[in-house]
């Protein structure tokens, strides 16, 4: 079996997925998983972003986003970590029960089902939004930090438009 497969099921193991879907379930579909990742395959990861980065391509929509982003494209052919944790049984199966939902993985054609966004030059940012996509039925979107050079936080409003509920501002580190 792929050495990075089995080092995300270990992870996994570590886990503790009944309290964090409750986490889950509790700030309305949102959980935080500070650093589950071994400190080995964060590196193989992160040897993946150096290895793509020749291949960011820049982009500014005003009022929206500055950044740049590499698509899966790219990283099927040149991100072997990244892709196998992406593709990783243990970790689409994690995530089924940490949302309690039957998942699958977007199509190998759709040149966002795994990418990296980069937001590393003066000025970018990316504004609040809701990750949505042109797929039926619910969609997630997991993000996974993995390098963090930056003052810029990630900020996340949970419980926005909620009835009975008050919103909650979470900034957060994405090392």
């Amino acid at each position: 079996m792929d050495p990075i497969v089995d080092e995300v099921a270990r992870a996994i193991e570590r886990v503790d997925v009944e309290a964090l879907r409750r986490t889950y379930v509790e700030q309305d579909e949102f959980v935080y998983i500070e650093r589950w990742l071994p400190p080995a395959l964060v590196a193989r990861l992160v040897a993946d972003v150096d290895r793509v980065r020749p291949a960011i391509h820049r982009n500014y929509i005003p009022r929206h986003k500055k950044g740049g982003s590499v698509s899966a494209y790219t990283l099927v052919a040149q991100a072997p970590a990244i892709v196998a944790l992406y593709r990783s049984p243990a970790f689409l199966e994690f995530l089924a029960r940490l949302t309690g939902a039957r998942l699958q993985r977007c199509p190998a054609t759709d040149p966002h089902a795994c990418a990296l966004y980069f937001y590393t030059e003066p000025g970018d940012h990316i504004g609040f939004h809701y990750d949505t996509s042109y797929y039926r039925s619910a969609r997630y979107t997991v993000l996974v930090g993995l390098v963090e050079r930056s003052s810029s936080r990630l900020v996340c409003q949970l419980h926005r438009g909620l009835p009975g509920r008050t919103p909650v501002e979470v900034s957060l580190r994405t090392d």
